[in-house]
């Protein structure tokens, strides 16, 4: 029986995730001896992080009342494991995800979750796993360990009643070859996924969730559709993959077309880009652009390039695209030579 995803009030974005990763750092004591006591850390951004956990029904671990306690997070995930006599282990994973709040849906923001609960032996093994990397570093007193603004970062803490580490790791999975840290901290993460199917668990949440845009945190973001919608994009498929495999071809074929017949004009030249709409028919149905208009002059030249475009279109033939789906291009033009691109 799939899990249905919990409602809430969120006061804070769908990019809290990296707040929460930069709140880590902040509150990391780097001790890598233990018997340092954390810090108490009153900064703003602790307190948003707070309050994302508190949003999560989830506790701050320098609070926590047990002996042990570990937690691994990630977009869109926070996996606790904790015992209190060594001997018996809880543990759960929360899966989150924010609603994209671009959309035209007047809603208010919220923040979906869900709570799977993991049996005793499977706590055991994964709080395991955790402590097997307690001996790596963090990424900063890592030597050489390398920085990037995509792919995952993955958070590790660790917290008694009088102590608590956290360290964190940017994609190990891209470091150097060499970095034995690297590897070791990917076999962790490996093993965390494979033993709590943390992938399975996710997309099981995400289909829970009401349609709609959503986001993890992350960059990445996704829509989840009707069963119609999905159909129907299941049907059209071809078409979208031969319209992929026919792009440079259109697109060049567009650029040089309407290069010859609009030739050099100055008044064609934009810092915008023009928006081309298509029909399933190649009919042009409409041309939009992104470029704001700072007086009328401005208005005028873009209904003047709007208008030479209807007309360069009037020679155009696209009788080789053959597709059951409108598309769109962007369009460009700059010192006489008209740029198409998807």
């Amino acid at each position: 029986m799939k899990p249905m995803p919990d409602y809430i009030n969120s006061f804070c974005k769908r990019h809290l995730i990296l707040i929460i990763f930069i709140c880590l750092f902040i509150t990391n004591s780097h001790a890598q001896g233990g018997g340092k006591k954390a810090e108490t850390d009153t900064s703003n951004l602790h307190i948003k992080y707070k309050a994302f956990l508190k949003s999560l029904q989830l506790e701050d671990l320098p609070q926590s009342t047990d002996s042990l306690h570990t937690r691994f997070s990630t977009e869109g995930q926070i996996v606790d494991t904790w015992t209190k006599d060594g001997l018996s282990f809880k543990g759960l994973i929360k899966n989150y995800a924010y609603p994209d709040n671009d959309q035209k849906q007047k809603r208010r923001a919220k923040i979906f979750f869900n709570t799977i609960y993991i049996d005793s032996a499977v706590a055991r093994a994964a709080f395991t796993l955790v402590q097997s990397i307690e001996r790596i570093p963090t990424e900063d007193s890592i030597k050489g360990w390398s920085q990037g603004f995509d792919g995952a970062l993955y958070s590790f803490e660790r917290s008694t009643r009088h102590t608590k580490r956290v360290t964190s790791y940017w994609s190990p999975d891209a470091q150097d070859s060499n970095l034995v840290e690297a590897k070791i901290v990917q076999h962790c993460v490996d093993s965390l996924y494979s033993l709590l199917k943390l992938q399975k668990v996710y997309d099981t949440f995400t289909y829970g969730l009401p349609l709609g845009a959503y986001s993890n945190g992350s960059a990445i973001s996704w829509v989840r559709v009707s069963k119609r919608v999905m159909k129907r994009a299941n049907e059209f498929a071809p078409d979208f993959d031969y319209l992929q495999k026919m792009k440079d071809t259109i697109n060049n074929y567009l650029s040089d077309t309407l290069s010859k017949i609009l030739k050099p004009d100055d008044r064609l030249e934009c810092w915008g880009s023009i928006f081309l709409k298509f029909s399933s028919k190649n009919r042009l149905l409409s041309i939009k652009t992104n470029e704001r208009f700072i007086d009328k002059e401005d208005k005028r030249d873009y209904l003047y390039r709007k208008r030479r475009l209807k007309e360069a279109f009037k020679h155009i033939r696209m009788d080789f695209v053959h597709t059951r789906i409108g598309y769109r291009k962007k369009l460009s033009y700059s010192q006489g030579k008209v740029s198409i691109c998807d």
